[in-house]
């Protein structure tokens, strides 16, 4: 009875992609590519990409337009490894005079395929009444070189009533142009967030009073693109928002940038970072960093010479990053930080003591009689 229950009703998907069989032939596998499992077409897409003939590729041609839209791409993928050449001509003719979301799905063939032969096609497409179609047609663009026609196409868009198409459109100018500055300037004060966040990401290639309107933005994520992507010439702006952005994330990625870029600012900079920065991420990011542009040797040099500091929390900080640079202390110095008037620093050495000296347990007798409650009470717990 079980065996006749089974045999009446429709079989799952997981029957389905057991039973699926890549020597089932062809034709097999392009029925099973338009399987309602997801799974199931892919698996059959990823073996006609090997063993379809031309009248299957007219049947993949023809499925681009009726599959479920997560399989757009993986179908013209397909068709792509295949060689099909006509799929590109079919697609633009979509492009030009199908419906909106076959307007749609033929912009994202033709960014699968990125042939130069759609350029004009795609840039026909940029003036499409639907956003949609726009957005995609600047995602296909993106993916063809370099090429000075698309890149002043797609920059009119920079200034769309549209904001997810302001924001592609300057991302598609930074792929296509050589020199996006002039273009994505009106972006850098776009009302949107990720429009301005798109242009951060070109810091690079921008110009300098650019690139300080997106250091100032209001909102962190901008900053963080711009401290992300910013390129040698900025290491005083790099510097100035590791010193006093407001956002910790911005911080960090300042100091990921000066450690790349090198040279004395950054040194300065990430040293400034490691003693006075008042979020433990930001310092223990802006040290490894440190660690890569300088050689640890002078970078603990650099740290012994804080701990005679008149600043009390650069004496702590340096002490701090000392011992996660697992470097030893003198007994000239241990003696200076024992008696160092601040009982933050000296609770800081008794914190520290078992990696920062080799005989730590003198330094537990001295500070157990320490005047600081605190301290003497932390030196006997060690004891």
């Amino acid at each position: 009875m079980r065996a006749i229950r089974r045999a009446g009703r429709k079989a799952t998907a997981t029957e389905r992609l057991r039973r699926l069989d890549r020597c089932a032939g062809p034709a097999a596998l392009v029925r099973a590519a338009g399987d309602p499992s997801i799974d199931i077409a892919r698996r059959a897409l990823g073996w006609l990409a090997d063993d379809a003939g031309p009248a299957e590729r007219d049947d993949l041609r023809e499925l681009l337009w009726t599959c479920d839209p997560a399989l757009v791409m993986d179908v013209a993928r397909t068709l792509r490894t295949l060689g099909d050449q006509q799929t590109v001509t079919a697609a633009a003719n979509r492009l030009r005079a199908g419906l909106t979301a076959e307007r749609c799905r033929a912009a994202r063939v033709l960014e699968r395929f990125a042939d130069r032969r759609a350029i004009p096609a795609l840039c026909d497409a940029l003036s499409d009444a639907d956003a949609s179609v726009r957005g995609a047609t600047l995602d296909a663009l993106a993916r063809v070189a370099r090429d000075d026609v698309a890149a002043h196409a797609a920059a009119l868009l920079v200034a769309d009533p549209n904001a997810e198409v302001r924001r592609r459109a300057v991302h598609a100018v930074g792929c296509l142009s050589a020199d996006p500055a002039v273009a994505v300037r009106p972006a850098i004060g776009d009302p949107v967030p990720a429009v301005r966040r798109e242009a951060g990401r070109l810091a690079a290639r921008l110009a300098a009073p650019d690139v300080a309107r997106l250091f100032a933005d209001h909102d962190p994520e901008v900053r963080c693109a711009t401290a992300a992507s910013a390129s040698r010439g900025t290491e005083a702006m790099l510097a100035s928002a590791l010193r006093s952005d407001a956002h910790p994330r911005v911080r960090a990625q300042a100091a990921h940038t000066l450690a790349v870029l090198g040279g004395d600012v950054a040194a300065a900079a990430l040293l400034g970072a490691i003693l006075h920065d008042r979020d433990a991420v930001v310092r223990a990011r802006s040290l490894r960093m440190a660690s890569d542009t300088l050689s640890e040797p002078v970078l603990v040099a650099c740290l012994h010479h804080e701990l005679m500091s008149a600043d009390a929390s650069s004496r702590q900080m340096a002490l701090r990053a000392l011992a996660r640079l697992s470097a030893q202390l003198s007994g000239a110095e241990t003696v200076a930080i024992a008696r160092d008037p601040d009982p933050d620093v000296r609770l800081a050495l008794t914190q520290l003591a078992g990696v920062l000296v080799q005989r730590p347990k003198g330094v537990y007798v001295l500070l157990a009689g320490d005047v600081d409650p605190t301290v003497r009470h932390a030196a006997a717990l060690h004891l």
